[in-house]
């Protein structure tokens, strides 16, 4: 556990323009079944991510791309002025900074974060869930890292309310001094 929580800590250290917060909560709402809020605290997460990987990888390298991207680019230009999401999504597909997987995945992430936000639709938990297994990649892409301790945080089986066999929080004590 503490080499998890260093290397979180390390994560977002090296992410100037992310906020955990956002994060924390969505996967807090997550494991407790709250899909409404997790979806929208963990497209917050996706929009901060997008905006690191936009800023640091694909505008750095912007004009060594084919002209197939230089082209998408040019086309979307007005939209990508208007923050939109789904071009900068679709330009770093095309550039091959995320996968053609992770980019279905963030599309239909947002037609359901739209879906809630503007059609009042329940968010369907199995996109929720799919969304927090691709978060791994995004965060690996945008510090240059591989095999992050947060692949390992699995959600969406049945949770098991009983009482846990181990309570004992000697390392978690130990974590806290070491915050302090």
């Amino acid at each position: 556990m503490e080499k998890s929580f260093f290397e979180g800590q390390d994560v977002i250290k090296s992410l100037t323009r992310f906020t955990p917060f956002f994060l924390v909560n969505g996967y807090t709402s997550l494991i407790n079944q709250n899909n409404n809020d997790a979806l929208n605290n963990l497209w917050i997460v996706v929009e901060q991510l997008t905006e690191i990987l936009w800023v640091n990888v694909y505008k750095k390298q912007k004009f060594k791309y084919p002209l197939r991207v230089q082209k998408c680019h040019s086309n979307l230009k007005s939209l990508i002025n208007r923050k939109s999401i789904h071009a900068k999504h679709k330009l770093l597909r095309l550039s091959k900074i995320i996968t053609r997987d992770t980019y279905k995945i963030l599309d239909r992430a947002r037609d359901t974060r739209n879906d809630l936000a503007h059609r009042r639709l329940q968010a369907d938990r199995k996109v929720i869930i799919e969304l927090w297994d691709t978060l791994s990649e995004l965060f690996e892409i945008a510090t240059s890292r591989k095999n992050l301790g947060m692949r390992a945080l699995k959600v969406g089986g049945k949770i098991n309310w009983d009482r846990p066999r181990n309570t004992n929080f000697d390392e978690w004590q130990k974590v806290v001094t070491l915050m302090k």
